[in-house]
């Protein structure tokens, strides 16, 4: 069954697609990196993360179809030359 758009949100989107791990990795890739162990930019990236958080929570598949159609953003799908 399909997912109604109005209710599917981005994040719905990108757990499916990629997973949520990229929110519990190091912003530089350091392999120990936590609150008690910061690497240089872990208190930059946890407010980045959480902002992106935030807005993949609120927004929905309707909002980006509803802002395409209105001309506010635009999709492009670039196909390969060689094809």
């Amino acid at each position: 069954m399909l997912a109604d758009p109005n209710e599917l949100k981005l994040m719905q989107v990108v757990q499916i697609i990629d997973g949520l791990d990229i929110f519990e990795v190091c912003g530089i890739g350091m392999k120990i990196c936590s609150d008690e162990s910061p690497c240089p930019i872990h208190e930059n990236f946890k407010v980045v993360k959480e902002e992106i958080k935030k807005l993949l929570n609120e927004k929905s598949l309707r909002d980006l179809i509803d802002d395409v159609k209105k001309g506010k953003s635009f999709v492009t799908f670039i196909q390969d030359k060689a094809d």
